[in-house]
């Protein structure tokens, strides 16, 4: 084998590598996309805090049926977050973010912004009811948060790469809507009303989007580019060492058959 020969198979070789290497890479990637993890990160931090608007709530001696829901969230949010700590387990994950949040959804914003959380204030506030005004404040603040997960859950439900990420997220953000719904009519039915400053109808303060960009973006283009320039090396190679080879055969003398005789 000529040197020449031997740059083209090693290029080769190199080419295939580059191939296979950045398919796997891919595949590997696809195992748990930034929407996988960053959705079960941000619902868990949000999980958090609705089991601290029901404890908190609870310790104002709530009305009995009321109480009931507080406890209802409790049981259900910490099982889910459960749930989901698991999973980010399972991806060999750290649960814990950055302190930012939503950047999957392109919407980042500091993990205490996040839509439907309660503020410091607020959570102050509910710490000092007691009663019928606990269950007014109880039942605002958990619409809205519930509101608040309920459009990051219907995100992930659509995006996520993991389909049992996907079932989760779309589950949550259904039982979500389903409590808000609940919520307004137990207040109707105990004849609970509302703190002053919200309204029937929860609402949450949604950050304008941004274009997401999870880091694989400019990955994919380095990985196409070293794939392609490989390739176009390896035909080069090939057709140069073509030339050469019948350049060396041009060159042999005839033999001449009567002087070998």
């Amino acid at each position: 084998m000529t040197p020449l020969k031997l740059v083209v198979l090693v290029v080769a070789v190199l080419f295939l590598g580059a191939t296979a290497g950045y398919a796997f890479r891919d595949r590997e990637s696809q195992a748990s996309s930034a929407v996988d993890v960053g959705f079960l990160r941000d619902m868990s931090t949000h999980h958090n805090q609705a089991v601290v608007i029901a404890r908190t709530a609870l310790a104002g001696e709530l009305p009995e049926e009321v109480a009931v829901y507080a406890q209802e969230i409790i049981v259900a949010q910490q099982f889910e977050f459960g749930l989901m700590q698991a999973t980010l387990y399972r991806y060999n994950e750290d649960p814990l973010g950055d302190g930012n949040a939503m950047g999957w959804m392109g919407m980042p914003v500091p993990e205490d912004e996040m839509p439907g959380l309660a503020s410091a204030e607020e959570l102050s506030r509910l710490e000092e009811l007691d009663g019928e005004e606990a269950a007014e404040l109880f039942f605002a603040l958990m619409s809205r948060h519930h509101l608040g997960g309920a459009h990051m859950s219907e995100e992930a439900a659509k995006e996520a790469s993991d389909p049992y990420v996907r079932e989760l997220a779309d589950r949550m953000a259904r039982s979500q809507v389903s409590e808000i719904q609940e919520y307004g009519a137990a207040r109707a039915r105990l004849g609970i009303g509302l703190p002053d400053g919200y309204p029937e109808s929860p609402e949450i303060n949604v950050p304008p989007e941004r274009d997401s960009d999870d880091g694989r973006g400019p990955l994919l283009l380095i990985g196409v580019g070293l794939v392609l320039a490989a390739g176009v090396v390896a035909a080069v190679a090939w057709v140069v060492a073509g030339r050469v080879g019948r350049r060396e055969d041009d060159d042999v003398e005839p033999v001449d058959d009567e002087a070998s005789s």
